[in-house]
């Protein structure tokens, strides 16, 4: 119970940035990303098989149809969660989400789905996301539904230094991210990161470079 990152997606890691320096695209979706008041319950199915489920809110309001102001509410916002790992620790993962989020005060709660696969090694990481988002999230009244794809590859190049790619794209809204970075541990409590990133709206590139010293004890 609290505020606290709801873990929504394959890939949740809390905050939008703690997978790329530069958030990419399925944390700007606000899937990956999301964090809110919540109380939220896991259960343990198998050793291979977890069930999450949750209730929150958002600090979200508007104008309904009948002129009054409304606003979220902890009963307008669910998601139930599914997620499967192989027993080893390495192998196949994956992941199937329901979300009934609230979205306007005209539309209150509509869905987003996702779900997603991947598989690790010691060496490798290779990932595939899938995010369908209601059309009452998006910003223009004449697209349908919008659907994301993530494809992430991570590689150990070596104990000190991890490489990853991840490319992102939203069909309707015709929005990519890419985003290629390296990690280097110097020591067993510094990590130095460097990651290069490409926005493109469809008619414009945004390249960045982005820079992180983390300390970790």
């Amino acid at each position: 119970m609290g505020a606290q990152p709801l873990l929504f997606g394959l890939k949740p890691n809390g905050y939008p940035g703690d997978r790329s320096l530069n958030p990419s695209l399925e944390y700007l979706s606000g899937v990956s990303g999301q964090a809110a008041p919540a109380v939220i319950g896991d259960y343990s199915l198998s050793d291979l098989m977890n069930f999450r489920f949750g209730v929150f809110d958002q600090a979200s309001a508007g104008i309904d149809n009948n002129g009054d102001l409304e606003g979220s509410s902890i009963s307008d916002n669910i998601f139930l969660q599914l997620t499967l790992k192989s027993g080893e620790g390495d192998g196949i993962y994956g992941n199937f989400g329901y979300e009934s989020a609230y979205s306007s005060s005209t539309n209150s709660s509509e869905p987003i789905i996702v779900f997603g696969a991947g598989f690790n090694s010691d060496t490798i990481d290779l990932s595939f996301e899938y995010i369908s988002l209601d059309i009452a999230f998006g910003e223009e009244a004449d697209r349908d539904d919008e659907t994301i794809m993530v494809v992430e590859l991570g590689f150990q190049v070596n104990d000190d230094n991890m490489a990853y790619v991840d490319v992102s794209r939203a069909d309707e809204a015709d929005y990519d991210t890419l985003r290629v970075g390296l990690n280097h541990q110097t020591n067993n409590h510094t990590t130095l990161s460097a990651e290069l990133a490409r926005d493109s709206d469809g008619d414009t590139d945004y390249d960045s470079l982005d820079l992180r010293v983390a300390f970790s004890y």
